[in-house]
């Protein structure tokens, strides 16, 4: 793996991440803080459930400062319930944050280019991981680990940014590049994308096509399905600034014809050209192959 790559994936996590390294200060503030953060994606969390059963181990893979441990320790039933992070200050705010919840969960410190996780083979029943394995370099040898920890008959929940999404077409593919003034006029889509996500200077963030995302993890030995997508509520206030995108003769065909093939549901959702709805948000069950 490129270990420079790595260093500055941790490097930026470090400082930056979803909380904006708030503290919080009781157990209703966090709650509040997880449920506002969910209800800014439409579906999130019937797609990425925080469902375990008694007896059972969740590891939280790529945890931050705690967002989806704090909903596994209110919601779920799990017996051991793990985070793991490269970020060093994520980690210390996850502790603080869990333990307001009197909840005592367990921690692990990735270095930048480690992939080994120190927990035992087939040992973890659910494995969450909520907008993390875009981030990493190298995803094959990260989701290889994963599947060895995962107990046969468990699950993998992940969420990986989409391809096939209203924010990659339009609110990235066109308005940040081709109608606003800015530092993005004459980037690729990709670079863009990039930028746009997660903050200025992320090293990496990809998104995904979800056939493209399931050959990934079937090369690093899972079986899966992609289960839908959560679609922000951003995308559901822009989605008309489609009609102008698709207007405008500068904008590749790949963008436009995406925009093209928009169409509404009955509950006014945007939904792509495969009847997916086209959020930003691309949610998989991932489980080891026979």
């Amino acid at each position: 793996m490129d270990q420079e790559a790595n260093r500055r994936v941790a490097e930026f996590w470090t400082d930056n991440n979803v909380t904006q390294h708030r503290t919080f200060r009781s157990k209703d503030e966090s709650l509040e803080m997880l449920r506002w953060r969910n209800d800014q994606y439409l579906g999130f969390v019937e797609l990425m459930p925080f469902s375990a059963e008694p007896g059972q181990t969740v590891l939280d893979y790529g945890c931050g400062p705690g967002h989806d441990l704090v909903g596994y320790i209110t919601e779920s039933n799990a017996s051991r319930i793990i985070g793991a992070d490269v970020s060093s200050s994520s980690l210390s705010e996850a502790a603080a944050r869990c333990r307001l919840h009197e909840r005592d969960v367990e921690l692990i410190h990735l270095s930048p280019d480690q992939v080994e996780i120190p927990l035992e083979k087939e040992s973890v029943d659910v494995i969450h991981s909520s907008g993390v394995i875009h981030h990493i370099p190298d995803p094959v040898p990260v989701l290889r680990e994963l599947r060895r920890i995962l107990k046969p008959g468990g699950v993998m929940r992940c969420m990986n940014y989409n391809r096939e999404s209203l924010f990659y077409h339009c609110y990235v593919g066109w308005q940040k590049r081709f109608s606003e003034i800015g530092p993005y006029n004459g980037m690729s889509t990709d670079d863009a994308f990039r930028d746009l996500t997660d903050g200025e200077g992320c090293p990496v963030s990809r998104a995904w096509a979800p056939e493209s995302f399931l050959r990934i993890a079937s090369e690093a030995g899972f079986s899966g399905r992609h289960t839908g997508n959560a679609i922000s509520s951003f995308e559901m206030e822009n989605q008309l600034r489609r009609f102008a995108a698709i207007v405008d003769p500068r904008l590749e065909r790949e963008h436009r014809e995406f925009l093209r093939d928009i169409r509404l549901d009955p509950e006014g959702f945007p939904r792509n050209a495969a009847g997916d709805v086209a959020g930003v948000d691309a949610c998989f069950e991932l489980w080891t192959a026979e």
